[in-house]
C-alpha cells in the first residue's frame, strides 16, 4: 500500500468517525452540542505526516484526478442543497439559522476530503489508465 493509500484511508476513518460520534451525538443531545464534533476534522492534519514520501508520475495524475472529481461533485451538490430550500418554499418567507452556515461549511469541507480519499483508493487499485488527464 502506498503512501497516497494511507492518506487516503486516515482520511476515510477521520470521517467515519465524525460522522458517527456527531449521530450520537445529535440523538442524545441535539444538533448545536453536535457540531462540536466536526471538531475531530483537526486530524486531518495528521494525514499529511502519513504523504511523506515524494510523489512518483502516477501518484501525482491520481491525486490531481482526485482533487478534480471531489471538487465537481462538491459543486453539484452545494448548487443542488442551495436551490433545495428555494424550490421547497417558493413564494413564502424562508429563514436559515445562522447556526446552519458552519455546518455546511464542516460539511461541504468533508465531502470535498471524502470524495477525493475514495477516489485515491478506487484510482490506485485500478490504475494509471483511469486517472490520466
Amino acid at each position: 500500500m502506498s503512501s497516497l493509500e494511507k492518506y487516503a484511508w486516515f482520511n476515510i476513518a477521520v470521517i467515519v468517525a465524525t460522522g458517527v460520534l456527531f449521530g450520537i451525538v445529535l440523538h442524545l443531545a441535539g444538533f448545536l452540542p453536535a457540531t462540536g464534533c466536526f471538531g475531530l476534522s483537526g486530524f486531518f492534519a495528521m494525514s499529511y505526516r502519513i504523504k511523506r514520501e515524494k510523489a512518483d508520475e502516477r501518484e501525482r495524475a491520481i491525486l490531481s484526478r482526485a482533487v478534480m472529481v471531489a471538487h465537481g461533485i462538491f459543486w453539484v451538490v452545494f448548487v443542488g442543497a442551495s436551490m433545495l430550500p428555494w424550490y421547497l418554499h417558493r413564494g413564502g418567507n424562508v429563514t436559515v439559522s445562522s447556526e446552519t452556515f458552519p455546518v455546511l461549511v464542516f460539511m461541504g469541507w468533508m465531502l470535498i476530503v471524502l470524495v477525493k480519499s475514495v477516489s485515491i483508493v478506487v484510482l490506485c487499485k485500478t490504475g494509471i489508465r483511469n486517472a490520466e488527464l
